[in-house]
């Protein structure tokens, strides 16, 4: 755990693939049946990984450079069919997240994520951890994603929380910028896909290993 102590926070927003959850392999699985239904070859997880973390459309976008503007909107479509029933197949925590989340029963907890929202809800449901998230914020139309502040201001709205008591917390640099931007501390986690290195220009107020050290650093 590198970086301050984050003293006096009420609210705590994660991210959700990559911070709470590992989604490689059903995000994997989805974006590789559109493929197949196009008749492009399959991904390995590691590419797909790197295509993760700027909602539904970006991630089409790089998992499909060579189609067409049509053949974007059937492969979004696909995807979107297969991961509807899909999505926690393979999908589960990360190693000490349930814990955190259990040990966190005092803090108000939310999640902001560039994930479609009409996925969001129902897969922390399945694996869950639905329940703990006062405020879940996903991917709409009405409010733009990370690293815009716009996804965070809304959760600091809704649960009244001021900016100086909340932390966003997560993998990316989408994450990190949105949180800075919306006036709340950061905090990375090196365990998900960013491959272990702090994003390039991105000071985070606490990068941290393991799930348990978040809970350190707020007592």
């Amino acid at each position: 755990m590198t970086g301050s102590r984050l003293h006096g926070i009420d609210l705590v927003v994660f991210d959700l693939d990559g911070t709470l959850v590992d989604s490689s392999r059903d995000l994997t699985a989805a974006v590789n049946h559109a493929r197949t239904r196009l008749g492009f070859p399959p991904f390995e997880v590691a590419t797909v990984i790197g295509f993760v973390g700027d909602g539904l459309g970006r991630l089409i976008e790089r998992a499909f450079p060579e189609a067409s503007r049509r053949e974007l909107a059937s492969a979004e479509a696909a995807f979107q069919s297969y991961y509807a029933s899909r999505s926690t197949l393979h999908t589960r925590p990360f190693p000490g997240v349930v814990p955190l989340l259990e040990a966190l029963s005092d803090h108000r907890l939310a999640v902001v994520t560039n994930k479609a929202d009409r996925f969001v809800r129902p897969l922390l449901q399945q694996l869950g951890i639905g329940d703990r998230f006062e405020v879940v914020v996903g991917e709409r139309p009405d409010i733009p994603r990370k690293p815009a502040p716009e996804m965070v201001l809304h959760v600091l709205s809704e649960t009244g929380v001021p900016a100086e008591r909340a932390v966003m917390v997560g993998d990316g640099p989408q994450d990190l910028a949105a949180g800075a931007a919306a006036g709340v501390r950061t905090c990375w986690v090196s365990w998900g896909y960013g491959h272990g290195d702090t994003p390039e220009g991105v000071v985070p107020d606490l990068r941290i290993d393991h799930p348990r050290e978040l809970l350190d650093a707020l007592r």
